[in-house]
């Protein structure tokens, strides 16, 4: 058999170092950033943190109801989203 090489012994292809898992700990949690509420001109709202006026940003820790309150505040024209 003219045409054909001699199985010769091939070199093996190197492998690449095993990688240990990641622990729980320290895969980065995806927290999405909390939306902003901003009083509209000409508005004020009392809360938790005090008076907040035209411009000045409010938490939704700041209202009693959380974000059901602060929806309604939105209908009610009272704050913007941002």
């Amino acid at each position: 058999m003219a045409g054909r090489k001699k199985a010769s012994a091939k070199a093996e292809p190197k492998k690449k170092p095993v990688q240990k898992a990641k622990a729980v700990e320290d895969v980065p949690v995806y927290e999405p950033k909390p939306d902003k509420y901003m009083v509209k001109a000409g508005k004020s709202i009392s809360c938790k943190s005090g008076i907040k006026g035209p411009g000045e940003e409010i938490k939704e820790s700041d209202i009693n109801g959380g974000k059901e309150k602060l929806e309604s505040l939105i209908e009610s024209g009272h704050l913007e989203k941002k």
